[in-house]
């Protein structure tokens, strides 16, 4: 059985484990503001990647393979310099 000196250990142990676990996971959580795109630049990729994706409809509905509507989309993301 347990003695009371591991049995009093617990109980102050796992109250202060139940409080730092969630303190470190909103650490981490909480967005770092270095590298961020801002919203200029989202709404640019954003106008990119609708262009990337209208090519890929387009050549898509010349041919029945959905192959060919990929390979124009990775095509247009590289030539715009986005990631597909």
């Amino acid at each position: 059985m347990l003695s009371t000196k591991s049995l009093f250990a617990c109980t102050l142990l796992i109250p202060l484990l139940g409080v730092a676990i969630p303190a470190q996971a909103q650490e981490r959580k909480q967005p770092q503001t270095q590298g961020q795109a801002t919203p200029r630049q989202d709404q640019a990729e954003t106008a990119k990647r609708t262009k990337c994706f209208e090519e890929a409809n387009a050549a898509a509905a010349k041919v029945t393979s959905s192959a060919v509507g990929s390979d124009a989309y990775h095509e247009c993301a590289m030539r715009e310099g986005i990631r597909p």
